[in-house]
């Protein structure tokens, strides 16, 4: 038990009086936590140091904690594990919502539209009470988690797996997103996530709770606030939008990492598998089997955007014309490694006929080679037969006043389901378990 294993109680919080740095305006006196920074004591959740709890309390510890004022003891734990776990099943009506959702929606929009939805529902969502908003708060808490793992599903081709009531709440999470016990790693590093997550203090997205709290609009309009402000670049969006925000930069081949999702290959499993065509031999697998892609489109139900696939080219726009002999470039594949491959995995590229330009299905040789032109672009679907890495390296060759011009480089990509993506945690840690996190709350 969490409350007997803290050896300090830190007098921080609402009461307190600590010197303010330069520069400061003091707008608030905070019970639930400090966060002491420039070579201090870091966060202080309810007077316990996180470096103390964070090892030794469970996040629902932790929830306990925030709400109340104090560590539970086994009986308050579980009736607040009670409360929470028969709070965990969404309805019909949410389900369809969330099937109705665009499958390349931000988990973050998720959140914030499943909040809304839960609130109308509830009969008493104007009713400002301490123990109804502790009770607002449980369904909040109970299930953010199932709408994020919902969604999850569907935009991964699969069908919802229902919360189970013997599990904690990050078990239960990761159980609803892959249909298998989550190991006691997972589980814990999880749990462990949500507790370092669970209090903010005073940052934009908290204040803007307190803000819409303040208006008497409700508990659900004010976790709404704090998602919506969160979701900001700013803010949290800052780590679901890193990719698309470094889309305009150039980064080393070797450092990006291209993943492939399960939601291609859960469209092939859709389409009947591989096509019986003799044609898409070379993709290396047999008729009605599955595998991986990137598609050669952005558009369509096959399409990159409709899959929440990375929509890939390849070009050389950037080259300036007459440089190269012909204004042509060729690109090669010389070697495929990684443990894609390692376990039989087979890498190809292909336009629609099909017409494959690259396969590793019969070796590789110099008929595994694009041409490009110079100033110009080209898109092709690219397979992948197993889970797992697959380092691909290219020669790029041209010539210039007919001496040849040579240069290599390897991409990484990344064939394998998708137990729960950084975007789903982004949103499914900071405000999975986080949406209710005080009667006024949010992350």
């Amino acid at each position: 038990m969490a409350k007997q294993q803290m050896t300090q109680h830190l007098n921080y919080g609402q009461g307190s009086e600590r010197q303010l740095l330069p520069g400061t305006v003091l707008i608030d006196r905070y019970a639930i936590q400090d966060v002491i920074g420039l070579g201090g004591m870091g966060a202080v959740y309810r007077g316990y140091h996180i470096d103390e709890l964070a090892p030794s309390a469970t996040f629902e510890e932790v929830v306990y904690l925030l709400w109340h004022g104090k560590l539970p003891n086994k009986k308050e734990l579980d009736i607040l594990n009670e409360r929470l776990v028969t709070r965990r099943a969404l309805n019909n009506d949410h389900l369809r919502l969330i099937q109705s959702i665009p499958r390349n929606a931000r988990p973050m929009s998720v959140c914030r539209t499943g909040v809304s939805q839960i609130g109308l529902y509830d009969p008493e969502k104007l009713t400002f009470d301490v123990e109804t908003s502790l009770l607002k708060s449980d369904d909040i808490l109970a299930k953010m988690p199932t709408i994020m793992a919902t969604f999850d599903r569907y935009r991964r081709g699969l069908k919802p797996i229902p919360p189970r009531e013997d599990l904690g709440h990050a078990a239960n999470f990761l159980w609803m997103l892959n249909g298998k016990d989550p190991s006691p790693e997972a589980e814990k590093a999880l749990d462990l996530y949500l507790v370092l997550l669970a209090e903010h203090d005073y940052n934009a997205s908290t204040f803007a709770c307190r803000v819409t709290a303040s208006t008497w609009a409700g508990l659900y309009s004010a976790v709404v606030s704090g998602i919506s402000t969160l979701s900001g670049h700013a803010h949290g969006g800052a780590v679901i939008n890193g990719v698309p925000l470094a889309a305009d930069a150039e980064y080393p081949p070797p450092d990006v990492l291209i993943r492939v999702p399960q939601s291609t290959y859960n469209y092939i499993v859709s389409q009947g598998g591989r096509n019986s065509n003799p044609a898409w031999n070379p993709i290396g697998v047999a008729a009605g089997e599955p595998y991986w892609f990137l598609p050669f489109s952005n558009s369509g139900p096959a399409g990159a955007a409709a899959l929440g696939a990375p929509f890939l080219g390849i070009g050389a726009e950037h080259v300036d014309l007459g440089v190269f002999d012909g204004d042509k470039l060729h690109l090669r594949l010389i070697a495929a490694g990684g443990s894609g491959p390692a376990a039989g995995g087979h890498f190809s590229a292909w336009i629609p006929g099909p017409d494959f330009y690259m396969a590793t299905s019969d070796g590789i040789s110099a008929a595994d080679e694009i041409e490009v032109s110079v100033g110009g672009h080209d898109h092709y679907a690219f397979g992948f037969t197993k889970a797992g890495i697959y380092e691909l390296t290219f020669e790029v060759r041209g010539t210039i006043g007919g001496n040849p011009v040579t240069d290599t480089a390897t991409f990484h990509f990344e064939a394998v389901p998708e137990p729960a993506s950084l975007a789903l945690l982004g949103c499914g840690g900071a405000l999975l378990g986080v949406a209710a996190f005080r009667k006024r709350r949010q992350r």
